[in-house]
């Protein structure tokens, strides 16, 4: 953690507030060369500063103005351009006020500059570099800017003037923490820094003015993104709401000109990190993102979330449990700086924190907080249509509208500062960060059930005509995937490949295995299986294959039961050695988007405070679509069954909230559905999860192409200690 000696200049600042001669409305940022010598940064601590960073008439604001400083001052180091410039191209801008794209006959020409920093060595090629994206998806939450762009200004300091100070990246799950130099981490690295909601931003320049989550069209600012999987569909309802997909110029703007930036400068391979900044939340979340998925990634993610966690907890000593929210102890500020209770007072939302570190799969939080990812700017950095990234969502408090307290947006500041400071040195040592590998420790198998989902078998939902001067015309994205591919990329992590066995194979395949299973399929030689588990084999059974369970157990064909949820889940019991070390809030086990399902856009907080609610219609074209299977509790257990995990998805699939667990994770009544459970047989053991790996569907639009699978981080550590054994 980079250490900044701000203590007495922040100490002068609370103590009597900072005035920048003759301009009141200033936050202040430095313009001039005179001015940032005089000041000493050009943007400043929000702790001497006055209020947020002025976007501007234009765009041609504080921001612009203090960038193009860093820039003519430090060329080596920082580059400001507009994707505008970067396309060539004039209608590359925000929608503006008048709600009309730039192409639109009758627009006003008011669309404003989507302003790109890009902060790399320019004297090292490119070419060896990761690349890094970090964004505030939401301009009314503004501390990923405030943070960000001080954050930029960090690097560029440290380079030129304190060349010999560290950064890191905490120690992760392995406990090896990476320390790196600002010229080390310019030099390896490539670092963009964008905001796709300029017209939001503009709306909360100056004093007691509220920054909007909303484009001048009234489309929510982090959903104007697309992803793998499932997308909005062309919907008047989902429209007027807020929702929709292909349609922005500062959507089709800034993931055009990213995946230019792929294409071009990386060969198409991937970028290393992406980091999307957010609140206000009373909480601070680390979401990870469940595009593009494979078993290393999500354990890189975990990585990454976890040195997160460790970085940002640097911000602000917490004192006792994490999990309980009135045990947090506000310690100081930064390294050696004042005090913050004697010298500030912090919102009372503040002292609400469910922890710094509460964190957990993106979905998951959708479902416990009523919140949706689809079209969201994490999501696009994760995805495979978009940036291939490992990706970060983060949510922290932040106070969004005046009046302005320097001591609270200085912590706020400071903790996205070591969210950024923690992905751009992982991206730098992106080599060098090891990844623990699993040793399965026997002989395992799965079913290869043969079906494949095509692209070119012909897509049941077409995509529309849609064309646009910026990207062109939409064209369907190919896919040829399964769910039995996650077994075959389990290789990269295992290091042992899993061997799969067709219909033919299963009596001469299934003796020479310790572990088999079986996801979203039916065997008719369910005699093999039961021979198979009866000699001692752990057979384990995912999503639809529960089906099988009566014709191997003896459970009455009517205990299986066949639903829909908002995603795949389960209510876990902690007791349980699956269960074990298990994130805190781990309760998904797929997401539904990346394989093509629906959410149900009625769970979205913002649905019912969407710009143009009141135009919109009261009803989604969506409903609840996750599939999920279970066994009746009493059925299994009375077998001599384990109980691990239960489930009671919602009779009526436009329900918010589960039957038995509400959204706010309130228990309402004991769930009588297993949904993970083991079963002991002869001398062998059946394992059922009832939402993990279901195959993908063509069913809803899907028009930038599907994943294979979006089992979780928990649904992955719990699968991975079932076919080892470890249960």
């Amino acid at each position: 953690m980079i250490r900044r000696a701000a203590a007495m200049l922040i100490l002068t600042s609370l103590i009597q507030p900072f005035v920048l001669g003759g301009t009141a409305s200033a936050t202040p940022v430095a313009q001039t060369e005179a001015e940032r010598q005089t000041y000493g940064r050009t943007f400043l601590e929000p702790a001497t500063s006055v209020n947020y960073i002025q976007f501007g008439e234009g765009g041609h604001g504080e921001f612009e103005g203090g960038m193009e400083l860093l820039e003519e001052l430090f060329p080596r180091y920082i580059e400001m351009t507009t994707i505008a410039d970067e396309l060539n191209n004039p209608d590359a801008v925000s929608v503006g006020a008048d709600g009309l794209p730039p192409w639109d006959k009758l627009d006003t020409g008011d669309g404003l500059p989507l302003h790109v920093a890009i902060a790399t060595d320019r004297n090292v090629p490119d070419h060896n570099k990761e690349y890094v994206v970090l964004t505030a998806g939401h301009s009314g939450e503004p501390c990923g800017r405030e943070g960000g762009a001080r954050f930029l200004e960090d690097l560029i300091i440290a380079a030129t003037e304190t060349p010999d100070a560290s950064f890191d990246n905490a120690g992760g799950v392995s406990g090896e923490t990476f320390e790196m130099t600002a010229p080390e981490i310019l030099a390896r690295t490539k670092i963009f820094f964008i905001s796709p909601s300029p017209d939001g931003w503009l709306v909360g320049d100056g004093f007691g003015e509220t920054h909007s989550q909303y484009n001048g069209a009234g489309i929510n600012s982090n959903r104007l993104a697309y992803t793998d999987g499932w997308t909005f569909p062309r919907d008047p309802t989902l429209y007027l709401r807020g929702y929709t997909t292909y349609s922005q110029p500062e959507g089709l703007s800034l993931t055009h000109y990213l995946r230019k930036v792929r294409e071009e400068e990386l060969n198409g391979r991937p970028f290393a990190v992406g980091m999307d900044l957010h609140g206000p939340l009373p909480f601070g979340f680390v979401l990870l993102h469940d595009e593009d998925l494979d078993p290393v990634k999500l354990e890189r993610m975990v990585d990454l979330g976890t040195r997160v966690r460790q970085n940002m907890e640097e911000t602000i000593p917490v004192f006792g449990p994490l999990d309980t929210a009135l045990d947090l102890v506000l310690g100081s500020l930064r390294d050696g700086l004042p005090d913050i209770r004697e010298i500030g007072t912090l919102d009372n939302d503040f002292w609400r924190l469910q922890g710094w570190g509460r964190w957990g799969f993106v979905t998951h939080i959708v479902d416990s907080l009523g919140y949706t990812v689809g079209g969201s700017w994490g999501g696009f950095f994760a995805s495979e249509a978009g940036l291939g990234a490992v990706s970060l969502s983060y949510e922290i408090n932040c106070r969004p509208t005046s009046p302005w307290v320097p001591a609270d947006q200085q912590v706020y500041a400071d903790n996205v500062r070591n969210v950024m400071e923690t992905g751009v040195v992982t991206a730098a040592a992106w080599s060098r960060i090891p990844i623990a590998k699993v040793d399965l420790g026997r002989s395992v198998g799965f079913y290869e059930h043969g079906r494949r989902v095509r692209s070119a078998d012909g897509n049941p939902s077409p995509v529309p005509i849609l064309t646009n001067p910026i990207a062109g015309r939409l064209r369907q994205t190919p896919y040829d995937v399964s769910n039995t591919d996650y077994f075959r990329d389990l290789r990269a992590l295992t290091g042992q490949a899993l061997a799969p066995v067709t219909r033919r194979g299963l009596g001469r395949r299934l003796p020479g295995l310790d572990a088999f299973v079986v996801s979203d399929a039916t065997v008719k030689n369910t005699a093999a299986l039961r021979r198979f588990v009866e000699s001692g084999g752990d057979l384990v059974l995912t999503d639809s294959a529960l089906r099988m369970v009566p014709a191997l157990t003896g459970i009455a064909e009517d205990a299986i039961n066949s639903d829909f949820a908002y995603v795949g889940y389960s209510d876990l019991d902690r007791s349980q050695p699956l269960t074990q070390g298990l994130l805190a809030t781990a309760w998904q086990m797929f997401a539904p988007t990346p394989i093509g399902y629906p959410l149900l856009m009625e769970r979205d907080s913002y649905w019912e405070s969407g710009a143009n609610s009141d135009e919109a219609g009261d009803v989604s074209p969506t409903k609840n679509s996750a599939p999920i299977f279970s066994v009746d509790r009493d059925a299994w257990e009375s077998a001599g069954g384990t109980t691990v995990g239960t489930t009671d998805p919602p009779a009526d699939r436009k329900a918010v909230g589960e039957a038995t667990i509400d959204q706010f994770g309130k228990r309402n009544a004991r769930q009588d559905k297993t949904e993970i459970g083991i079963l002991p047989v002869g001398d062998g053991r059946i394992v059922i999860f009832g939402a993990l790996l279901p195959l993908p569907t063509e069913r809803y639009p899907h028009w930038f192409g599907l994943n294979a699978y979006s089992i979780s981080t928990a649904g992955q550590t719990m699968l991975l200690r079932a076919l080892s054994g470890q249960f």
